[in-house]
């Protein structure tokens, strides 16, 4: 059986586009539906929350300029167009990555019936010229629920894949192991804060200690121990 096409659809590809600088860079924008899609294409803010959670925010960076053209056009069933995404500097931006986000958003069809609208978004990564700082800092550990939370912060200017070989929390009383707990890998945008939880075996309690291991996604590894009384809240 072959599936038939949505009457609403839209993908845009890549997921993802990297800009250095004041640079120029197309997405391709298609309608797999069987019914013409009203696109319209603007600029939002973009972050990720403690949880690793892609969001749209409202308050944009103001420190680099995107534009996008065109900002509203129509694609056929079956057709494919071209956005150009287009990124200005200030003079006085900070060296690093800069983040935004295009959203492209089809339009109810007039008449009758429900109106369907969907929404796709590309995330921008802005890389403005100068010195790189590349900083993870593991901050503090803590049990809740037999989940143990590693909360860590992005203290430099570039975004950072945590864990994308290597993420594990090893965890030992008197020089005796008693677990290595494994970790999802986490991206994070410069000067942000994240979670991330893994649930530790319920035989495992009192003081322990804690080694947090993981690779920051550029050839350097992180790591970090903690020594903790360990209880459920």
């Amino acid at each position: 059986m072959i599936a038939a096409s949505p009457p609403v659809a839209l993908t845009a590809t890549p997921a993802h586009i990297a800009l250095a600088g004041a640079a120029v860079q197309a997405i391709t924008v298609a309608n797999p539906g069987k019914a013409v899609a009203v696109v319209e294409a603007r600029l939002a803010g973009f972050a990720l929350d403690l949880r690793g959670r892609p969001r749209v925010v409202v308050q944009r960076d103001r420190s680099i300029v995107l534009s996008v053209a065109p900002q509203r056009f129509a694609l056929a069933p079956g057709a494919t167009g071209t956005v150009l995404v287009a990124s200005t500097i200030h003079r006085d931006t900070g060296a690093g990555d800069h983040v935004g986000l295009v959203l492209f958003t089809t339009q109810p069809r007039g008449g009758g019936g429900v109106g369907v609208r969907m929404q796709v978004g590309v995330p921008v990564t802005i890389r403005v010229p100068g010195a790189v700082r590349r900083r993870v800092v593991f901050e503090s550990i803590r049990l809740e629920r037999r989940m143990l939370e590693l909360r860590f912060h992005n203290t430099g200017n570039v975004t950072a894949t945590i864990g994308a070989r290597r993420f594990r929390i090893e965890l030992s009383r008197s020089s005796r192991a008693l677990a290595t707990l494994r970790v999802r890998r986490r991206e994070l945008l410069p000067g942000a804060h994240s979670i991330v939880g893994v649930r530790v075996p319920t035989r495992i309690h009192g003081r322990i200690r804690a080694v947090v291991e993981a690779d920051d996604g550029a050839g350097g590894m992180l790591r970090r121990a903690f020594s903790r009384r360990l209880r459920d809240r």
